[in-house]
């Protein structure tokens, strides 16, 4: 019954997405000013990364490109500055970085780089849904979606928490942000199998092994939400960004049917965008209690979701953030207990 009230909720979802979003601004109109605020976004080089990437350039903050390919990066950064003199603004403060988020040794490296940079902004969009891919593994042996959607993002975020609050102190009005890019399809699973993690045992497909992800990537953010201390000022979102046309079919005998199919109904990366900007660039004010582990699930209308099984259980997000500590080695510094 579960999974069908599941399935209801994401098809609706899906066909009804561009009438619901009707009323949500264009991306230009999202979220507010971000003056020489530093941002990080992984996974920029395409879809919906790119489109926030740019939109960040546009409210004029400092943008790091984490990429695992290097050259997209710098054709990225490229093609963002050409974009600006195109419009006639200024050159955008733009950074090319390595970073795999797949792998916990690229990960540490980046973190170790970064040293006491102060950080504003933390965006992790990198990630994938591969046909055939829950039969991969990362480097360290998970479960490729699992691995890459969520246990990259989980330690690169603890690993970076202590420069966001530094940040947060810096910008006291703006304070700091961890976005997540989630996705609604977390809905279609109840919980992550931590006693058989998805993530090592032999996987039920891709479809399943990308769902437990994005459901570990919503409870994480708010299991991250109730152990910050009270007045930390950094506000924890996992955004859905609603179901768009991106290149998740690219080479796919299905891409052609992809592309008939579903174009009429999805929407574009940029309209895709606008709810990860919208959280990671307006005031405090605008989103919500940031303290609040129910708000930290964002629909694509750039409105908290409010009910949602995957940020109430509370049992189910402390054994998620134990297992994803020990596996991905987390050490004792960067953990963080309850409040």
């Amino acid at each position: 019954m579960e999974l069908l009230i599941g399935l209801c909720n994401v098809g609706l979802d899906v066909l009804f997405q561009r009438w619901r979003l009707r009323a949500v601004p264009d991306i230009h109109h999202v979220g507010g000013p971000m003056d020489d605020l530093t941002c990080i976004v992984t996974g920029p080089t395409s879809g919906i990364g790119r489109e926030t990437a740019a939109s960040l350039c546009r409210n004029r903050a400092v943008v790091v490109l984490a990429c695992r390919n290097q050259v997209k990066g710098s054709q990225l950064k490229e093609e963002l500055e050409q974009e600006a003199k195109q419009e006639g603004r200024a050159v955008p403060k733009l950074e090319v970085a390595q970073l795999d988020v797949a792998s916990l040794t690229s990960i540490r490296s980046f973190a170790s780089q970064w040293g006491q940079r102060p950080l504003h902004v933390l965006i992790n969009n990198a990630g994938l849904f591969t046909i055939g891919g829950a039969h991969c593994r990362t480097p360290d042996g998970f479960e490729m979606h699992m691995g890459t959607n969520y246990l990259g993002a989980f330690l690169l975020s603890l690993l970076l928490l202590p420069n966001l609050q530094q940040g947060a102190q810096s910008q006291p009005r703006f304070g700091a942000r961890l976005i997540l890019t989630a996705s609604k399809m977390h809905e279609l699973v109840r919980q992550v199998d931590t006693l058989r993690p998805a993530a090592k045992a032999k996987p039920e497909g891709s479809l399943m092994a990308y769902n437990h992800s994005k459901l570990a990537q919503v409870q994480f953010a708010a299991e991250l939400r109730r152990r910050l201390k009270p007045g930390s000022n950094v506000g924890v979102c996992a955004c859905n960004p609603g179901e768009a046309v991106t290149g998740i079919m690219r080479g796919h005998f299905l891409e052609r049917a992809y592309q008939l199919l579903l174009t009429p109904i999805l929407i574009t990366p940029t309209q895709a965008a606008r709810c990860p900007v919208f959280c990671a660039s307006s005031p405090l004010s605008q989103i919500g209690d940031i303290e609040a582990p129910e708000e930290a699930y964002w629909e694509s209308n750039c409105k908290p979701a409010g009910r949602n099984h995957a940020v109430r259980d509370e049992a189910a997000g402390s054994r998620l953030w134990l297992w994803s500590a020990e596996a991905t080695g987390l050490d004792a510094a960067h953990d963080l207990r309850r409040c």
